[in-house]
């Protein structure tokens, strides 16, 4: 199986598997292995990555140990404008850090906890 690849934001990408015999992206290569993952980002192209589900599940662990540290990071860094933020809006308009609190504290807090739970894990 070939490999294609364009890349683009995670965001903007679709992740499926096939099975032995699919023909990703319409490619003439068949996949050879029992599972791939397909790695499809809306601008076209893609990467196919080829295993067994045991392959594929340990390639994920090592991808998600490989991002812990950046993600941790970048959650803490929301984390700190956040908190930067609300306390300029407490000393200057408390009833506006209330709504910035009810309006940001939960997607922090879902950002902050699994990257630190991975980092920690």
């Amino acid at each position: 199986m070939g490999i294609s690849a364009e890349w683009g934001r995670a965001s903007d990408t679709a992740v499926e598997v096939v099975h032995r015999g699919d023909q990703p992206f319409g490619s003439a290569d068949a996949v050879e292995a029992t599972a791939a993952l397909v790695f499809d980002p809306s601008s076209g192209g893609g990467l196919v990555v080829e295993g067994s589900a045991r392959e594929l599940d340990a390639m994920l662990a090592a991808a998600r140990a490989a991002l812990a540290p950046a993600l941790a990071a970048e959650a803490l860094a929301e984390w700190n404008r956040y908190e930067t933020t609300h306390a300029e809006l407490l000393s200057s308009d408390p009833s506006g850090a209330d709504r910035y609190e009810d309006d940001h504290l939960p997607d922090v807090a879902a950002t902050l906890a699994p990257a630190l739970a991975a980092q920690l894990g």
